[in-house]
């Protein structure tokens, strides 16, 4: 049984629009972990620091830590939730999945390991 009607579908629905959005969140949560990740870091001490003697200050800065902590987890919880969504909705031939939404689940998971261990 075919219908020939008119299809009344005015565009994606709800959950494919949370999809997408929790896309773009995960690629600003990326872009802030990079960020974080370098000023957060130890700086590396130099041929011309041990020339000097220069003492320098050992170990991750502890706040920017924490909050790199916490924005893997989120970004663990976002794109598990993106790719569960994903999963529900994967349907028809043409439907995908996405990329970066795994991309970025195996390096929150990857970082999480790193960070914690």
């Amino acid at each position: 049984m075919t219908y020939s009607g008119v299809n009344r579908r005015k565009g994606p629905d709800l959950i494919v629009r949370i999809y997408h959005k929790l896309t773009a969140v995960t690629t600003v949560v990326n872009i802030l972990l990079v960020t974080i990740s370098g000023i957060a870091k130890p700086r590396n001490v130099t041929m011309f620091d041990r020339f000097a003697d220069s003492t320098q200050k050992g170990g991750w800065d502890s706040e920017l830590y924490s909050y790199l902590i916490y924005l893997i987890l989120f970004q663990f919880i976002i794109s598990a939730t993106g790719l569960f969504l994903n999963y529900t909705r994967h349907h028809r031939k043409r439907d995908s999945y996405s990329l970066l939404l795994g991309g970025s689940l195996i390096i929150s998971v990857i970082a999480g390991i790193y960070l914690l261990v």
